[in-house]
């Protein structure tokens, strides 16, 4: 066969081919990939705060209910209410299911606690019977609180409810209403009488009259225990169970600073609190361990200590209760007296006695 009868029917078989492709449809492009399930890949919110919501005032008997509302880092909030933890400050005024429902108890005041995944919010509820009211105030010595003060309501001349002074002095009567009377007693004190309409919450503070004045110069004494061991490995020297030191009182109000002076002391100074006829001080120096009696730290503030030697001191620490008396203060200190090698850290005393010290405030 000739070549060139070879060459239309490569051109036809070619055009053909070419024919048949262009014949066909285009290919589609391909579907895209199916949406990951809501939420996946993506960081769950986290809880940054908790509320509590609910009533502030519950009657006794009655039923009330608190809600935990979480606050989210992607600013929703959530109903906590069935997985948080709660509490009452005081179950006998108000009782409080894990629920979060509470029930009213005797008149008073309790804190609802709540607290979920370490975020903790609490809300404070007055629980009194319907148609009476609180009554509180402070009770004072030129401004100063004095605590432990009791505060009676009168019938007469007869208590029908009684209250103490906080540490702060302050009381708190809950349940009373109408024209109430009101005597306040506090040792070293004489009683005051007032009187008050309540017809809501209420206020009436009492201002007592000053107590002496204790400021001057005084010799303090403080004797060991009797009951501590006069002999053995660990028992206090003879002449370290009787201290003398000169010292200076001066009074501001109720408030009280002494300084010492004399013998081999490195530090003494420590401050008081008088309450009527009653003077307390507070040395600082060695805490008890809360747990375990035998730990006793050293304190960062040292009241009173006497360098024996290089590596020796004499420390006395503890709380010291007096009463006036006709010369000045006596009473005990509740405490230590002893001797350490160095002044941090344990208090791994090489002598000591523990107990109810003498403690004497003579005036010069």
């Amino acid at each position: 066969m000739s070549r060139f009868r070879t060459i239309p029917l490569a051109l036809a078989l070619l055009l053909a081919g070419w024919l048949t492709a262009c014949d066909k449809s285009p290919t589609k492009p391909s579907p895209p990939p199916p949406s990951p399930p809501a939420g996946q890949g993506q960081s769950q919110p986290t809880l940054q705060s908790i509320r509590v919501e609910g009533p502030t005032s519950v009657p006794p008997g009655t039923k009330a209910q608190y809600t935990a509302i979480g606050q989210m880092s992607d600013g929703s909030t959530q109903n906590l209410t069935s997985t948080t933890a709660w509490r009452s400050s005081d179950s006998a005024v108000l009782s409080v299911a894990d629920n979060g429902e509470a029930t009213g108890g005797k008149n008073g005041e309790a804190i609802v606690a709540a607290e979920n995944t370490a975020k903790r919010a609490s809300i404070q509820v007055l629980v009194l019977t319907p148609g009476t009211h609180r009554l509180m105030g402070l009770v004072s010595d030129k401004g100063f609180p004095v605590s432990g003060a009791t505060v009676d309501v009168l019938d007469g001349s007869r208590a029908v409810m009684s209250v103490r002074t906080d540490t702060e002095g302050i009381y708190r009567l809950y349940g009373v209403s109408g024209d109430v009377e009101l005597r306040v007693r506090a040792e070293g004190y004489p009683d005051q009488v007032h009187g008050i309409p309540v017809t809501d919450d209420a206020r009436l503070d009492f201002a007592l009259p000053p107590t002496g004045n204790l400021t001057g110069s005084y010799e303090l004494t403080i004797t060991s225990d009797s009951s501590c061991p006069v002999s053995g490995n660990y028992a206090l020297p003879e002449d370290l169970r009787i201290r003398n030191y000169n010292a200076t009182v001066v009074q501001n109000g109720s408030q009280l600073s002494v300084k010492l002076a004399g013998g081999s002391l490195s530090v003494g100074s420590f401050t008081g609190v008088v309450n009527g006829s009653t003077a307390t001080f507070d040395i600082h120096g060695i805490t008890p361990d809360p747990f375990y009696y035998y730990y006793n730290y050293i304190d960062k503030t040292l009241d009173l200590v006497e360098q024996l030697a290089p590596s020796s001191y004499f420390v006395i620490s503890g709380k010291a209760t007096t009463s006036q008396v006709a010369t000045g203060m006596s009473g005990q200190l509740t405490g230590v007296m002893g001797v350490l090698s160095k002044l941090s850290g344990y208090a791994n005393f090489t002598t000591s006695c523990w107990g109810k010290q003498k403690f004497v405030l003579t005036r010069r």
